[in-house]
């Protein structure tokens, strides 16, 4: 399920441009995620980074972001949090897990999934970004990129201190909740 969002409603330094329905998830290892013939690269560091279970998660709303310049992650995510902040690396991490800005790989894969079965009118486009948490406690979070090249998928992982500054155009996906509050959401979309 997918809705369109009046693009009238843009809050600067990003827009909300879609907002994309994930069902729950079951918990599995994440070395089934991203395992399906569809994916055709899949990066070993989800396996060497991330827990080796993904937990159970609930039904959530993903935000599609976009951004009004190119940024790093750092940036975008100090965008999200507070605009203007310097944090270390390490506690802007912790920041986006307390405030709920990540998704399982579990979730991802999912999310994926459901946009392969139900075409292309979901929020997830060609190229994608999201935030996921980690086992590391210097790095709890990391930046996964999952691109589309016709009907091929590939899958890599980036710690979120990585210096190359992304196109805005890439979106960026989070849940919802960790955005807008269950009261404002609902008036951003029609």
């Amino acid at each position: 399920m997918v809705m369109t969002v009046d693009p009238a409603r843009t809050i600067k330094p990003f827009s909300l441009v879609a907002a994309t329905f994930i069902g729950a998830v079951d918990a599995k290892p994440t070395n089934h995620c991203f395992t399906d013939p569809h994916w055709v690269h899949r990066d070993g560091d989800w396996d060497l980074w991330l827990p080796s279970h993904q937990p159970k998660t609930d039904p959530c709303i993903a935000a599609t972001l976009t951004f009004s310049e190119d940024k790093t992650f750092i940036e975008r995510a100090l965008d999200l949090l507070r605009p203007g902040w310097t944090v270390r690396p390490d506690l802007l991490g912790r920041f986006l897990i307390e405030r709920g800005y990540v998704l399982t790989a579990a979730q991802v894969d999912r999310m994926v999934a459901d946009a392969r079965r139900g075409g292309w009118e979901t929020g997830v486009g060609k190229q994608n970004l999201c935030f996921v948490r980690t086992k590391r406690d210097r790095g709890p979070v990391a930046v996964g990129y999952f691109d589309r090249d016709g009907r091929d998928w590939f899958t890599k992982i980036y710690p979120l201190d990585h210096s190359l500054r992304w196109y805005g155009h890439i979106p960026l996906h989070i849940p919802l909740h960790a955005v807008f509050s269950e009261i404002e959401w609902p008036r951003l979309v029609r």
